[in-house]
């Protein structure tokens, strides 16, 4: 039995150092991740991966029902009243004040939509600058966020 022990302490202590010295730090892993954004991978893709859960199917059906409400032709259940000043006014002004953000567990997104900036473009440019997307990948970023959409 103490051999069977001693053997499998070695085992365990070289296995452990074997993982140390070849386990990134958490730092590297991190870059490799986010150097994925616009690379094939959007922010949702990102949090899927590190906590298993799709964002993004969260929040298709709120997103959804505001685009239901701006190209409503009499079938939606709710029209959008600011809706002649275009969608993304229309989106940001009433999200501002949407509680199902709160409900769908997007805790302080009615604050930070409203905190968005008023033109679209600049809200793109502002968002992705922030996320840290590389301004090469901000075509690439786009386009799959864009074929994510249902």
């Amino acid at each position: 039995v103490a051999d069977l022990w001693a053997a499998a302490c070695t085992s365990s202590t070289h296995a452990l150092a074997t993982a140390t010295t070849t386990a990134k730090p958490a730092a590297v892993l991190w870059h490799e991740l986010h150097d994925r954004l616009g690379a094939g991978w959007t922010l949702g893709n990102l949090l899927a991966h590190l906590t298993g859960e799709n964002a993004t199917e969260m929040l298709q059906p709120t997103l959804i029902r505001h685009l239901a409400a701006h190209l409503d032709q009499g079938l939606a259940a709710w029209r959008n009243p600011l809706r002649g000043r275009g969608f993304y006014a229309a989106w940001r002004a009433s999200s501002g004040s949407d509680w199902a953000w709160e409900l769908d567990e997007f805790a302080g997104a009615r604050q930070q939509i409203l905190q968005l900036a008023d033109d679209p473009l600049q809200a793109i440019v502002d968002e992705l600058t922030q996320l840290g997307v590389d301004e090469r990948r901000w075509c690439g970023y786009l386009q799959q966020l864009a074929m994510e959409l249902p």
